[in-house]
This record gives C-alpha cells, structure tokens and sequence, in this order.
C-alpha cells in the first residue's frame, strides 16, 4: 500500500470502508485537530454538537449509529467509535440509572465534593464498560473476522495523587494524567489469523497505534514498523519520553511545569 496522511487514509488505500462516528462536538479549541482527522474517513457522523460543560447525549448513541452501520453493505469496515467518555463534567455523562457508585471513596482528601466527584468519575467508568460491552456483542453477532480495540487520549488525576481532578493543571502533572486504558477483544477468526503474545507488561505509547491498528487489518506498507505494533511478536519497547525530556518510567512521579 502506498501511504501518506493517517490511520484512516491508510486505510481508505487498503480498501477498507471506513466510517468516523464521533459523540464530541465538531469544532472547538481541542476538537478541530481530530475532527480533520475524523473527516478523512469515507462517512464521518457527529451526534453531538455541544461542549462538554453543558449536558450532552450519552455514550449510547454511538451504540445506536453502530447498529446501523454494520448493516450496510460489505463487509471490510473499520468503524472509528469517538466517545464523549469521562470528560467534566463527569456526573453529566452518564443516565441516573448508572449512579452506583455514593459511598465515602478511598481518598486522603476528605471533603464531600471530593467524594461526590470521585464517585461520579467512577460511575463514568462504569457506565464506559457497558458501553464497551455492548459494541462487543455487536462485533460478536457479525461473525467472521473482527476485532474491538480500545483506547483512551490521555488519562485524569481524581484526588489520588494530588488535590485535584481533571487532565492537567498549571503547576503540576501526575502518572494518572498519562496512564491509560487499552485492551483488545478479538473474534475467534481473527485470533486464528492473528496471534498475539499475551504480555500485558509491554512498555507501550499511543503515538505508535497507527502501526498497531495497520497490523491488526493485516496491511503492509514502507510506512508501517512491526517493531512499534505492541500486537506483533517483533514488537521492541522503546524509551517514552513526556513533557519533551522526561523519562516517564525512570523519571517520572509527579512533575512541576516549567
């Protein structure tokens, strides 16, 4: 394949239909970037032009458009699924009927709108899961060949290291800001075409899922490095880097902006 642009250019080269269904709204200060990126697919949906300050629709509508997409003619898809997730504000991502979670957390910041905030946070989480769940059993009622892959853009401080929840703040970083989640769930065809070696422990950065994904559709170009696919037997660690000099792994707690 000759390659040049991104993970979904690549694959509009490859043949595959490719769909970007986003729950984020369009345009804003961090939503332009990805949406350009978003655009480049063969049908690009938005179902949700709101900011996350305000009240937005659920996750659940991408479960819905999702429905109707694997419905559509062929079969040789790639469905870019763009959640709303646990951005703030959390207790207005998630239906009443996932308000689980109203015990006193685990924290050493002991206020109430600590408690509720946490609280809400892990009820976004949960509620994700289900989520997740659901596209899941959709993929497994396609049968054939397919696979979910899930990832988060970056991870939040919930009052766990510091006094402070969200992605980042002016004076100082945590681990948490920078931890994500990323798990894979493959059909059992797939996992027969593609074995992976179940190491969990890989040192991994998300700046390589472009190898990733284009080794779990099975594509091949110039551009594409096995070594940096943490699905490959070939996979290499290599040394990850944040805020342009510091070593996340040997350096890294809680770090002071400059």
């Amino acid at each position: 394949v000759n390659y040049e642009g991104s993970i979904i250019h690549l694959l509009n080269q490859a043949d595959f239909k490719t769909y970007w269904i986003s729950n984020q709204r369009p345009v804003g200060v961090s939503d332009t970037q990805i949406t350009k990126i978003g655009k480049g697919a063969k049908t690009s949906t938005f179902l949700n032009i709101k900011h996350t300050s305000e009240k937005t629709p659920f996750d659940q509508v991408l479960v819905d458009e999702l429905k109707k997409v694997v419905k559509e003619e062929g079969n040789k898809k790639v469905i870019f699924l763009h959640t709303i997730g646990a951005h703030i504000k959390y207790e207005n991502r998630y239906p009443n009927s996932f308000n689980y979670f109203k015990d006193v957390p685990v924290t050493k910041f002991k206020r109430k709108n600590v408690y509720s905030t946490i609280n809400s946070f892990d009820n976004v989480v949960r509620y994700t899961d289900y989520i997740l769940n659901e596209i899941i059993i959709i993929a497994k009622k396609q049968g054939g060949s397919s696979f979910v892959l899930y990832f988060s853009d970056h991870g939040q401080e919930v009052y766990d290291e510091i006094d402070f929840f969200g992605q980042s703040v002016d004076k100082m970083v945590t681990k948490n800001m920078y931890e994500i989640p990323l798990f894979l769930w493959q059909s059992e065809e797939h996992k027969k075409a593609k074995i992976i070696e179940n190491e969990i422990n890989h040192k991994y950065m998300t700046d390589d899922l472009i190898h990733s994904i284009a080794d779990l559709c099975f594509i091949y170009s110039k551009e594409i490095d096995t070594s940096r696919s943490i699905f490959n037997e070939a996979f290499k660690e290599r040394n990850r880097i944040i805020k342009e000099n510091v070593d996340f792994d040997s350096d890294f707690n809680t770090v002071e902006l400059k």
